[in-house]
């Protein structure tokens, strides 16, 4: 094992132990020298969790494992995206349906799912559902009208 000063792109150097033969410790430090430390990838990291936190605004804390909360903070900020998103599209569709009585009770539990799903607290919810996205809102009402509005959102 030999210790060797590897300098970062970020600017900071550390002194790492590599093991192996000559030629892979020096194509290691080659691939070390285009990264940046740990302390700036866990800077950066904490900035997009930060990045995330401000761009949900006014959304309630989540509950969890600190883990669990630095990831759902990105996951929630994605979905919740999406879900504004999915608002506009579905105002457009209220103002071609106006008046249809059907369709506005539609559309009323369909904006109640979505407010339902951005006001989620729970970090393990917004993991368990990152991969469903928009369809999460979806899952949080009975209505089935509701349901087949934002299905049919998700597809425009």
């Amino acid at each position: 094992m030999a210790k060797y000063t590897a300098k970062f792109s970020c600017g900071h150097a550390e002194t790492v132990d590599l093991v192996g033969p000559e030629k892979d410790r020096t194509r290691k430090l080659a691939w070390m020298e285009q990264k940046t430390c740990g302390a700036c990838n866990k800077a950066a990291k904490a900035a997009k969790v930060a990045e995330a936190v401000e761009a949900v605004g006014d959304a309630p804390a989540l509950e969890g494992s600190e883990k669990q909360i630095a990831w759902a903070t990105k996951i929630r900020a994605e979905i919740i995206a999406d879900l504004r998103a999915q608002r506009a599209a579905i105002a457009t569709i209220a103002l071609k349906v106006a008046g249809n009585a059907q369709a506005e009770a539609g559309i009323a539990a369909a904006y109640a799912a979505i407010d339902a799903a951005g006001a989620k607290t729970s970090a393990a919810w917004w993991i368990d559902n990152r991969t469903a996205g928009r369809a999460a809102a979806a899952a949080l009402t009975e209505d089935v009208g509701a349901k087949a509005l934002i299905t049919r959102t998700i597809k425009a």
